[in-house]
Formats: structure tokens, sequence, C-alpha cells
């Protein structure tokens, strides 16, 4: 006579499914720590630009600081309009 095997918990069927049901729930359990992974290494590369666009921004600053505080105005007018112009096409060109 034959028993059908998964009336038996010690037959392969019984251990395959056991099996099969412990690796679901760890692949689900590396998702959900590769999920918060991916997030928390996408929020240091957003931190990492902010601080980087910070120091472009300080550093630009200081850059104009220099030019603000200078007490040189020309000769006259027109000078003033020409170095200015010569100063904007300067800035432009360094932006682009």
């Amino acid at each position: 006579m034959h028993t059908p095997t998964h009336a038996y918990p010690h037959t392969p069927t019984h251990h395959t499914h056991c099996t099969q049901a412990q690796l679901y729930e760890q692949l689900v359990g590396l998702q959900t720590l590769t999920a918060a992974r991916r997030s928390k290494l996408e929020e240091s590369i957003k931190l990492h630009q902010y601080l980087q666009d910070v120091e472009e921004v300080l550093s630009w600053l200081a850059d104009k600081e220099g030019v603000a505080s200078s007490d040189d105005y020309g000769k006259d007018y027109e000078h003033l309009l020409v170095s200015s112009l010569s100063t904007h096409l300067k800035l432009y060109a360094l932006s682009v």
C-alpha cells in the first residue's frame, strides 16, 4: 500500500515547502533592508551635493566681496561703464 508523501512532516516535499517559505521571508527582509540602504545613500548623495554647492557659493561670494569692497571707482562715468561691462562679461564667461 502506498501512502501519500504530503501526510508526513519529514518528507522531502514538506521540507522543500518550509525552505521555500523561509527563503521567501529572507528575500523580503533583504529587499526591505536594501530599500532602506538605497534611501540612505540617496540622501547622503543629496547632502554631499548640497554641501558642495554651498562651498561653491561661499567661494563665489568671497571673490565678489573683493570687487564690492574696492574703492576704485574709475576715472569718470564712462570708465565706470566700460569697467562694469568688462566685469559683467568676465563673470558671464565664468558662469557658462
